[in-house]
């Protein structure tokens, strides 16, 4: 998985257009640090662009040689055609995992995107006082309830949970039954919203024996109870339950959380670093990417020689339909 952005020029313009107001004192301005984050996302990412006429791309191809460019948006073209990063002509895929939409649409039109598609889309309208990327949380102390997990709530299609026990209700000694609370934590990505086609894969410990029938019960209920019938769910389950990730992980389109024991318990912890956050973007897809790498590596080679090693999985539906893993 790599940074992308689904570009209309016209949107750079705003740029421009949007000026700090120096008549407001504050301790952070908010407006020029959003765009400076915007700014980094740009130019980390690769950029598809559909709309860019032949002369301004033939133009903006020729100006870091020739002469500097008179504004934002010039520049900010120029500089992906010089690190090849922009990509001229490729139609609007918003199934694009990873990618944010910058648009030249109005703000109902980019509302009407993320509803349908659970996506980031800001248009030509955008407040550049509010975040465009959404900040990197440190550790949040969470309890049995999940108060405050509203702190992670952004959109996203696809999710992968890496936990070794999540199916694994215990009502005793202080736990409590994890499966609402996965399904209220769902919500707060969005993947109750029903006109959104959404997919969750759940990296786990493979049940033992008559506890699959439950296994199954758990997943009909989250799919049921998070109320959106477009949601697909897919299982990879495994007999050593620290087979994939040591850490219980929650990875979407534009976050990787560290969550420990965030389902069950009062004592519990929870950290989200959104990847087109701060300085080190490419960085983050690549320990995204590492993680989704060796997972996919032991999907398919236990899908290669399943009779002779089924007894060490536990397989439903296909994650390879998730499209983190399509990249």
């Amino acid at each position: 998985m790599v940074p992308k952005v689904y570009l209309e020029v016209n949107f750079l313009d705003r740029f421009d257009l949007v000026k700090r107001d120096d008549s407001i004192i504050a301790a952070v301005d908010y407006i020029t640090d959003n765009k400076n984050q915007l700014a980094k996302v740009l130019s980390n990412a690769l950029i598809y662009c559909e709309d860019i006429s032949d002369e301004e791309y033939n133009r903006l191809n020729k100006l870091g040689s020739v002469s500097k460019p008179s504004n934002k948006r010039e520049f900010y073209i120029s500089q992906s055609l010089i690190g090849g990063k922009f990509k001229k002509g490729k139609n609007i895929n918003y199934t694009d995992a990873g990618a944010i939409y910058l648009l030249d649409k109005n703000s109902d039109e980019c509302n009407g995107i993320e509803k349908v598609h659970n996506v980031i889309c800001r248009g030509n309208e955008h407040d550049f006082s509010v975040n465009t990327i959404p900040k990197t949380l440190g550790t949040l102390a969470i309890d049995k309830h999940l108060n405050g997990i509203e702190a992670i709530r952004h959109r996203c299609r696809n999710i992968v949970l890496i936990d070794p026990y999540i199916f694994e209700d215990v009502d005793k000694d202080g736990y409590v039954p994890k499966i609402p609370n996965v399904i209220k934590f769902l919500k707060n990505l969005y993947l109750d919203n029903s006109d959104a086609s959404c997919y969750l894969t759940v990296i786990t410990k493979k049940p033992k024996g008559t506890d699959e029938s439950s296994f199954l019960n758990k997943v009909e209920r989250i799919k049921s109870q998070v109320g959106n019938p477009n949601l697909e769910i897919s299982v990879f389950g495994h007999k050593e339950s620290n087979y994939f990730e040591g850490n219980r992980r929650i990875i979407t389109e534009y976050a990787l959380m560290d969550a420990q024991h965030v389902f069950d318990r009062d004592n519990a912890s929870l950290s989200a670093n959104f990847l087109l956050d701060g300085d080190n973007i490419k960085t983050n897809f690549k320990n995204v990417s590492a993680i989704l790498d060796r997972i996919k590596k032991s999907y398919l080679d236990y899908q290669s020689n399943f009779i002779k090693r089924r007894k060490e999985t536990y397989m439903l539906g296909s994650l390879l339909d998730n499209e983190l893993f399509k990249d």
